[in-house]
């Protein structure tokens, strides 16, 4: 038993230090912290755009995600090509763009499970507590009349409500399973390309 215990230490340790020499890597902190910035600018655009659908055009939430986060996703590509993980200049735009579909594709589903399944506990707790969402209500409109007072323009923040909410905390995993997706398959030459284009040509 305790030489088990001392075994799975050991590997624990091994994994903590691996981890480490990962974050004293410059290259893997910068890949990360690009990225970071990158899907910050696809999350925007990702935010408006489903807000913009579920308010304006009355778009359910379940669709608005799809519909923001494909926006999201062309953004997305065109700057992480562009600045991260040194794929500028890598020649294989067309596979990249299938490869960072298919990825995306999981993260998108990653993302409207934990947007659906954050919506139901917040529906949820919203029906059990109705005081908080009168507080963040309020909480909204002292915020807008504190931002409308300090710079002197009249705007509403009323696109700050639950879905908002939702959608982010969705984001929040899907933001993962894009990053880890892009790094090791998107614009990483895996060969399988290759492969499945010789066997298309052999079987012709």
């Amino acid at each position: 038993m305790n030489q088990e215990k001392q075994e799975a230490e050991f590997e624990m340790k091994h994994w903590t230090e691996v981890l480490m020499e990962k974050l004293r890597n410059p290259k893997s902190v910068r890949n990360f912290a690009v990225y970071f910035l990158i899907a910050l600018a696809g999350v925007t655009s990702n935010i408006i755009s489903a807000t913009f659908l579920r308010r304006q055009f009355g778009i359910g939430f379940g669709s608005s995600i799809v519909l923001g986060y494909l926006t999201g996703m062309v953004v997305g590509f065109v700057l992480t090509k562009l600045f991260a993980f040194n794929a500028r200049n890598s020649g294989n735009v067309t596979r990249e763009a299938i490869k960072f579909f298919l990825v995306s594709m999981v993260a998108l589903s990653v993302t409207w499970f934990f947007s659906e399944v954050i919506l139901r506990v917040v529906k949820f707790w919203f029906d059990h507590y109705p005081n908080t969402q009168f507080l963040l209500e309020a909480l909204v409109g002292e915020i807008t009349k504190m931002s409308s007072d300090l710079t002197g323009f009249s705007f509403s923040l009323a696109f700050i409500d639950r879905f908002l909410f939702c959608n982010l905390g969705g984001i929040c995993f899907g933001f993962f399973a894009n990053f880890f997706g892009h790094k090791y398959f998107t614009f990483k030459t895996t060969g399988y390309y290759d492969r499945f284009i010789t066997r298309k040509k052999v079987s012709r």
